[in-house]
């Protein structure tokens, strides 16, 4: 597919969203449960409910919340048992103060929980029926104190865009809560197709797009497909936290990962670190914040180039269809669009590509010295790329179909690079 080559990924997520919250007996706010310190909630696409742990479980306890029941959650590494709260109002504010409201909300609740440097979880059923905006353009330039975090803005409709933007369309799926009364709230996640790339090797699955995730990871299976062996392939471990604790996960390298889009073309983020866990057999793997806020390192910490997108926006206005929109503000310099083997930039893949992918092969170089399928080196995978798309143009011309050009035969390609790849060798 025509691709749109990001840059690699920083694997790790600089920021996550955040949002103030508070929680009230009844729908007019006329007694507040706090929590009055510990009300920094993450605000978590891959979360069906809202949740609250530690210290802030504390605070509301010492205020009079009360809880009616037990409800086992599920965490990255198996479940726990959390409280059901009776139903109170909550609400919550991004970055501008604005408050939002969910009423009649049956949270989920532990006091021995623990999300890091969040208090608690805002998930889906804060966030159907608004746009969620995602801002990092406090980042660029360097360090700002007054902009460490990412800016978080709610919205009736998605605001217009400043630059180019390009969208993707997310499957809304249900897991609707089961068991004994009474059952917390709980709302749809947005899943996308996703997928990863190594030495060759290509495969996706059903991603869930999940702000709360600092890393993105993918299932066993996935990681079996792309060759993986975690005997012999593992660079790394982390530990993560979930609701059911944290668990030690091993940490991979992929080639890139690809995000088909809603215009017709792949974003590709190189240079991956993923994990590989297996949380819910629903899921192929999460799409995390790291993905989200990739290229903003730099330009943070050493007041290098922005990062890839300055705001990203969530459509949940209307998910009555299942559906929902990701709209993904591109930075500028970015926004160049190409077919794979598409080397000299004049939107066709023809001998002139083949030329150039011909002259460098057997060596190291980027996409458009003919590293095709972004693996750090240039050889025959990169020629069948190329071949795959030959005589195609981007952007397809207006009312007509690309000019066809005649495919060179693959048996005369091998026998030009064959030669090359001999001269190369003979010195060693």
């Amino acid at each position: 597919a025509p691709r749109l080559v990001l840059g690699p990924s920083d694997n790790i997520a600089l920021d996550q969203p955040r949002v103030a919250v508070e929680l009230f007996t009844d729908a007019d706010a006329s007694q507040s449960l706090g929590p009055s310190f510990f009300n920094t909630f993450l605000l978590d696409t891959g979360s069906t409910s809202t949740l609250a742990v530690g210290n802030a479980v504390v605070d509301l306890e010492a205020a009079g919340y009360q809880t009616e029941g037990t409800y086992e959650v599920q965490g990255v590494g198996g479940t726990t048992d959390f409280d059901v709260s009776a139903p109170y109002r909550v609400d919550f504010a991004g970055t501008d103060g604005i408050r939002q409201t969910i009423l009649d909300q049956r949270i989920l609740s532990n006091p021995d929980g623990n999300f890091g440097s969040f208090n608690g979880i805002i998930g889906m059923t804060g966030m159907a029926g608004r746009v969620i905006e995602l801002d990092m353009t406090g980042w660029s330039g360097g360090i700002d104190f007054d902009n460490l975090y990412m800016k978080v803005f709610f919205h009736d409709a998605v605001p217009a865009a400043t630059g180019p933007r390009y969208t993707v369309t997310m499957d809304m799926v249900h897991f609707e809560p089961e068991g004994e009364l009474p059952l917390p709230d709980a709302a749809p996640l947005p899943f996308v197709e996703l997928h990863g790339a190594r030495a060759g090797r290509r495969t996706g699955g059903q991603f869930v797009m999940d702000t709360g995730g600092q890393m993105s990871m993918m299932s066993t299976a996935m990681a079996a497909s792309l060759g993986i062996d975690l005997d012999t392939d593992v660079i790394r471990t982390v530990e993560i936290l979930g609701a059911d604790g944290s668990i030690v996960v091993p940490i991979v390298a992929l080639d890139r990962l690809m995000l088909p889009m809603d215009e017709g073309f792949e974003m590709a983020w190189t240079d991956i670190q993923i994990g590989v866990l297996d949380i819910h057999p629903a899921l192929d793997g999460i799409f995390g914040a790291d993905l989200m806020t990739s290229g903003w390192v730099g330009a943070l910490f050493s007041g290098g180039p922005d990062g890839y997108f300055p705001r990203i926006h969530f459509d949940f206005t209307d998910i009555s269809d299942d559906t929902a929109t990701m709209l993904l503000d591109l930075k500028p310099a970015l926004d160049h669009i190409m077919l794979p083997g598409d080397l000299t930039g004049d939107g066709l893949v023809t001998g002139a590509d083949l030329s150039i992918l011909l002259a460098n092969l057997g060596q190291s170089g980027g996409p458009m010295q003919g590293d095709l399928d972004l693996d750090g080196r240039i050889g025959l995978r990169d020629a069948s790329v190329l071949l795959s798309n030959w005589g195609r143009q981007w952007p397809p011309p207006a009312g007509a179909e690309a000019v066809a050009i005649p495919e060179p035969a693959t048996i005369l390609l091998l026998g030009a690079a064959a030669p090359l790849l001999l001269r190369r060798r003979r010195p060693r």
